[in-house]
């Protein structure tokens, strides 16, 4: 019933069109998408044909009455979509007319809609799997789909039509480094980091007379931002004067204040107050690695709601520093969702710092939007660039460009991917980098932005035990076979095979052994240091009791205390599991592995307490936890304090680089309190 409104919808929509002569029926419309604001498309190559000139398209002969019986349903078949996938269409039917140029050369008769038939589906089938592309069976379909719609609005019949099965062997996805994507991260992370926060109360252009007050050049900063992005060259001869001395007066005060022998340039005056392509990029790369979101960050509509906080009445009161941030998938329009904590580094803390960055910005938007619409501004194209700027409010991740003129220096992420390739050069520019290998350097200039995806396909892979239906949820796909094909490298593969194996011998022996089969003991046999692959009988009986992440034995794993756990469920397994501040906890010093479970937690302690006020940090559990775990350090580990600290200090390397994931410190941790 469904599909039988959407057709009847569909041939009222263009009836107009249908009925209407052929002369009559445009080759040109416009789309507006949420996304990507008004969208073009014109048939008329179609119509003339194309002649050739540029590499991607191949020349073919225009079809006058065919494309414009053709025009209704690919118009219909254009709305609603996003353009990418309205270019596929297009580009289906220049292959779909290059098969009907060879197939009039054969035989001497052009084609019509009406004289499509089942053979000749058959007969292009043939043809396009004459040159092997992964895109055949689209192209096939797509084809299929825009004839069935017009012969549907011409009052014909349906032709059967074959399709090209994809082939069942599994294509060996490219090696994705996860180091080099990590640490492309982690800079991206640290480059957002040293941006300046604005400061929004001097973003009122009030200014004062005197050019020797410092806060003359933050409203001559504004001021001449605004000229640049209205285009309003109307500044005056006096304050073009005042600008020069003021400007003059804050470099040599900067240079006395800081010893530097250069001066600030102008640029980086404007990147106090709006945001800079490399910010941006940044912030866009830290996005993408946190979410797996590509194309769908852009998706992100700050002008609605996309971010819903946790309801504090639900049964997590522990969570009320989350919630989800929302975005629509471009290609497919759907919800795409991500948990995120409300902390200054998370994606809901850096889509909101851009906001806040561009706010001038979008006032001065806003304004000429209003200009435009009211007939106060020209336009060539009113209607189209009022769209194209409404889409540009939507976006977070908006930039000041130098070079454009007028409100195009209003630049969104579409223009900075280019900055992509300086991250990567300023990253292997770096000190640290020097001291890589050359392996590791060219692992990190081929990484390309999409590789984000596929890192963060295999992150919650191995995070979830291998949860294959995990990462489908995690990347929005609605078929288990898309998200194989993230999982399908060749080192993932490996890996998962000597895992396997390794797994598959232990079972054996412990069958042939007579034991009792323990997950927990397959777990240490399996993936732990390669001492615990022979257990005696204590160990065997302390690993058969309850353990935690760091190692440690609990007598009470579904009943954590209060102060630690508050939003807990009865029943459940404490999903907390800090184990040194719980009553419940207890250490097994001689077990094999315990020392390094615990010096690793230190590390994360340390990696916390180098990202957080230092007050925050002493009043927080945190600094109660690394006081016990000194203590558990000194008590039983003694003599080997400094092989400790060592594997501390590694662990701290390894997440500051990215190599690891890092802990949440606790947000808004009030004195005293073990949240």
């Amino acid at each position: 019933m469904k599909g039988l409104r959407k057709s009847r919808r569909l041939d009222a929509t263009v009836a107009d069109l249908t009925q209407a002569e052929p002369e009559a029926i445009p080759l040109t419309w416009l789309t507006t998408d949420h996304l990507c604001g008004t969208v073009r498309y014109d048939l008329s190559e179609f119509e003339t044909g194309y002649a050739g000139g540029d590499a991607r398209k191949e020349p073919f002969e225009g079809r006058p009455d065919f494309i414009r019986e053709l025009a209704p349903a690919l118009r219909e078949l254009t709305r609603g979509v996003s353009p990418d996938v309205g270019e596929r269409r297009v580009v289906a039917l220049r292959h779909f007319f290059r098969f009907l140029d060879r197939q009039k050369h054969a035989s001497g008769k052009d084609v019509s809609l009406r004289a499509i038939t089942s053979e000749t589906g058959y007969l292009y089938r043939s043809y396009l799997l004459e040159t092997p592309r992964r895109v055949n069976p689209v192209l096939l379909a797509n084809t299929h789909e825009i004839l069935e719609v017009a012969r549907r609005l011409a009052g014909l019949t349906s032709v059967e039509w074959p399709i090209i099965r994809k082939s069942n062997t599994p294509q060996v996805h490219r090696d994705v480094d996860p180091l080099a994507v990590a640490r492309i991260r982690a800079f991206a992370l640290r480059r957002f980091r040293r941006g300046l926060p604005v400061d929004l109360e001097a973003t009122t252009p009030a200014y004062g007379d005197d050019p020797l007050d410092p806060a003359c050049v933050s409203g001559v900063i504004l001021e001449d931002i605004e000229a640049a992005i209205l285009d309003d060259a109307s500044l005056s001869e006096d304050r073009q004067k005042f600008r020069t001395q003021a400007f003059a007066h804050h470099r040599r005060a900067k240079r006395m204040k800081t010893g530097l022998n250069r001066e600030e340039t102008t640029p980086a005056y404007i990147a106090r107050f709006v945001p800079t392509s490399e910010e941006v990029m940044a912030a866009y790369v830290v996005i993408a690695a946190e979410t797996g979101w590509i194309d769908t960050a852009k998706g992100i509509d700050i002008t609605g709601q996309w971010f819903i906080p946790r309801d504090l009445n639900e049964s997590h009161p522990d969570s009320q520093d989350r919630g989800i941030v929302i975005a629509r998938r471009p290609k497919t329009r759907d919800l795409m969702r991500h948990v995120s904590t409300m902390s200054p580094l998370s994606v809901h803390g850096i889509v909101r710092r851009l906001d806040e960055r561009s706010r001038f910005m979008r006032e001065l938007v806003q304004s000429r939007i209003d200009a435009v619409r009211n007939g106060i501004a020209q336009s060539s194209d009113p209607e189209n660039e009022i769209q194209r700027l409404e889409t540009r409010l939507r976006s977070p991740f908006l930039f000041y460009s130098h070079t454009a003129k007028g409100v195009k220096r209003v630049e969104m992420i579409d223009s900075a991917w280019r900055h992509f390739e300086d991250l990567k050069k300023a990253l292997l520019a770096t000190r640290r980098a020097q001291s890589w290998s050359d392996e590791e350097r060219e692992a990190i200039s081929a990484i390309q932005f999409s590789d984000f995806r596929d890192g963060f396909a295999d992150r919650v892979f191995e995070e979830s035990g291998g949860n294959l239906f995990a990462v489908k949820a995690a990347l929005g796909h609605r078929r288990t076979s898309s998200t194989t094909h993230y999982l399908a490298q060749r080192r993932q593969v490996a890996a998962s095979f000597q895992k396997f194996a390794a797994f598959t011998g232990v079972l054996i022996e412990e069958v042939e052994s007579g034991f009792r089969i323990d997950p927990k003991i397959l777990m240490a046999r399996c993936y732990t240091a390669d001492q615990i692959r022979t257990l005696s009988p204590e160990q065997r009986a302390t690993l058969s009791g309850p353990r935690t992440r760091m190692g440690m034995g609990c007598s009470a794993p579904t009943d954590p205390p209060a102060e630690l756990a508050p939003g807990h469920r009865s029943g459940d397994i404490c999903s907390v599991q800090r184990c040194v501040l719980c009553r419940h906890g207890y250490f097994f010093p001689n077990e094999p592995g315990a020392m390094s479970a615990l010096a690793e937690r230190l590390g994360e302690i340390h990696h916390a307490r180098t990202t957080m006020p230092i007050d925050l940090f002493n009043r927080s559990s945190l600094n109660v936890e690394m006081t016990g775990i000194a203590h558990a350090r000194d008590t039983f580990f003694s003599a080997r304090s400094d092989e400790f600290e060592a594997i501390a200090e590694a662990a701290r390397q390894d997440i500051s680089e990215g190599r690891r994931p890092s802990i949440e410190p606790p947000h808004g941790a009030s004195p005293g309190s073990l949240a």
